[in-house]
C-alpha cells in the first residue's frame, strides 16, 4: 500500500479539481475573483499562516476575504533556492529519460521499476516545490477578519459562529482517541490506488487503460462506503 505513487495521484486529483472549476466553480464559495497565483498555491496544498492555529489550515478551505496575499521579494536565497531546486529537477528528469528507454525497450529489471516510481514521485515533489517557489507569495490571515457565514470555511472562528447561529457547516471530522484523522481516508485512497497501479506494472499486466481506471475507481468507491459505513 505505502507506494511512492500515491503522490502522483495526489497532484493528478488537485490537477482535475483545478480544471474541472475553471469553466464553472464547483462550490460558490468565494464571492471574488480568484488569481492564477492562488489556484497554483491551492493546487500546491499551500497553507495560511495563523498565529494562533498549531496546524494552519490549507489555502483552499479558508474563505479569501480573510486573507492577505503579500508578494516575497526574489532575493538572492529565493535565486539560490531555485537554483538548487532547477539542478535537482534536471537530475530527476534526466533519470527518468533513461529509466523510460530501459524500460520501453524490455530491459528492465524489478529495481528498475522501483526506481521509476522513486523518480516519479520526486518530480511531483519537486514540481509542487518549483511553483510555490515561482509563485513567491506568502498567505496569512488577517487579524481583524470578521467570522463569515461561508459553509466551505473552515477557520475556527468561522466554524464556531455559525454553529452559534445553526448555519450549514461543510466540516466533517473523524474522531479516533481523541486524534482529527479526517484527512486520512484521502490519504489512504492514494496510497491503495498507487499501490495497486505499482503493482500491476510490476507484475507486467497489459490491461488496457480503461479497465485500470474502472479498477481505481472500484478501489475508490469501495473504501469510500467502507469509511461511511464504519463513521
Amino acid at each position: 500500500i505505502l507506494s511512492p505513487l500515491a503522490s502522483l495521484f495526489q497532484l493528478a486529483s488537485t490537477l482535475w479539481t483545478e480544471i474541472a472549476n475553471l469553466p464553472s466553480p464547483r462550490h460558490p464559495t468565494w464571492n471574488m475573483n480568484i488569481g492564477f497565483r492562488y489556484r497554483l498555491a491551492r493546487m500546491c496544498w499551500c497553507r495560511v499562516d495563523m498565529s494562533s492555529s498549531d496546524v494552519p489550515p490549507y489555502l483552499g478551505v479558508v474563505n479569501l476575504v480573510h486573507i492577505q496575499k503579500k508578494s516575497k521579494v526574489r532575493d538572492l536565497k529565493w535565486f539560490g533556492r531555485m537554483c538548487i531546486l532547477v539542478i535537482l529537477f534536471a537530475q530527476y528528469v534526466q533519470a527518468a529519460i533513461l529509466l523510460t528507454r530501459r524500460i520501453m525497450a524490455d530491459a528492465a529489471s524489478t529495481i528498475d521499476l522501483a526506481m521509476s516510481f522513486m523518480v516519479l514521485s520526486g518530480l511531483v515533489g519537486l514540481s509542487q516545490s518549483l511553483i510555490i517557489s515561482l509563485v513567491n507569495v506568502s498567505w496569512t490571515l488577517d487579524p481583524n477578519f470578521v467570522p463569515c457565514v461561508k459553509s466551505a470555511c473552515r477557520i475556527p472562528d468561522c466554524i464556531a459562529y455559525k454553529a452559534s447561529q445553526s448555519l450549514p457547516n461543510d466540516v466533517f471530522h473523524v474522531i479516533v482517541f481523541g486524534y482529527n484523522i479526517t484527512s486520512i481516508p484521502r490519504s489512504v485512497r492514494m496510497m491503495v490506488a498507487g499501490g495497486y497501479l505499482q503493482f500491476d506494472i510490476t507484475q507486467h499486466n497489459h490491461h488496457p487503460f480503461w479497465t485500470v481506471l474502472l479498477a481505481l475507481m472500484g478501489l475508490q468507491f469501495i473504501w469510500r462506503t467502507s469509511v461511511e459505513h464504519l463513521v
